[in-house]
């Protein structure tokens, strides 16, 4: 004799292969009703993406970078999120800012950039951009290190808060516009330890305006007024001969803050130095 076992919602059933070998149903009490959907399947909510303009309908405003993370995330282009591709943007918007974070509705229409930023906290902080600015970033990291730079400037060129990470076989030399430039000095190249600092000089049109230590934030009198230059390392690391790499290699990564877009640091106020 087959049997067959038929399983169904509320039922049990074992049937003969024909009622002449005595063919039989056992039913049982409908169980569906004892189900119940678990608590944890709650209804979900929609996904926040960005409409056809490309603007996110996500708050940014409430985003925040995540402590000892990177200091710098640029959004609002696709390519942004491509590593090892270089980045070039250099457009002209209105600017909105709030603690930790810039955004910016460029005027040919494209896609909104949003800047969430973390300053040193010895440096003044930005406070009072212009209504429209200039806003330039440069990214063309590669395996070779970090080479990015991001400057905010107005309708004259002068820079008003900026941000550079750049490193090179040779001593860097940084455009912060107006003719205010950082750079870096060799140092004593018959020094071969694995790392050391170095110096770094603020010039205006060639003109020598001073040096600056590290960590230590120092404001200078320019033509277009006065910024505040932050250094957090400047060094030329050495690698052997004998290894992957040889050679010198200089890392810069500075701070730059226009007096009229700041406020004041934390940790008192930086010396005032004449051109």
């Amino acid at each position: 004799m087959k049997n067959l076992i038929i399983i169904g919602t509320g039922l049990l059933a074992a049937a003969c292969a024909s009622p002449q070998d005595g063919a039989f149903l056992l039913e049982g009490p409908p169980v569906e009703a004892a189900i119940q959907a678990p608590r944890v399947n709650k209804p979900l909510r929609p996904i926040p993406v960005p409409d056809h303009r490309g603007e996110a309908r996500l708050d940014v405003s409430r985003v925040q970078l995540p402590a000892r993370a990177t200091d710098i995330v640029l959004t609002g282009r696709p390519e942004l999120s491509m590593r090892g591709v270089p980045v070039n943007i250099a457009v002209a918007g209105k600017v909105e800012l709030k603690e930790g974070l810039l955004s910016l509705r460029p005027n040919d229409g494209s896609a909104p950039l949003n800047l969430l930023f973390r300053t040193p906290k010895d440096l003044p902080k930005p406070s009072s951009l212009p209504r429209e600015v200039r806003f330039d970033y440069a990214d063309h990291s590669n395996k070779a290190g970090i080479k990015r730079s991001i400057i905010l400037s107005d309708d004259t060129g002068k820079p008003l808060f900026a941000e550079i990470w750049q490193t090179s076989r040779n001593p860097l030399h940084v455009d912060l516009g107006n003719g205010l430039s950082l750079e870096q000095m060799s140092g004593d190249m018959g020094n071969t330890s694995q790392t050391v600092p170095v110096a770094l000089s603020v010039k205006q049109n060639g003109a020598f305006l001073g040096t600056v230590q590290f960590r230590k934030p120092a404001t200078f009198k320019t033509h277009s007024g006065a910024i505040t230059i932050f250094i957090e390392f400047s060094l030329r690391k050495f690698t052997p001969e004998s290894q992957e790499n040889a050679g010198a290699l200089y890392i810069l990564k500075a701070w730059a803050i226009a007096e009229s877009a700041a406020k004041p640091a934390l940790q008192g106020s930086p010396s005032l130095r004449d051109p």
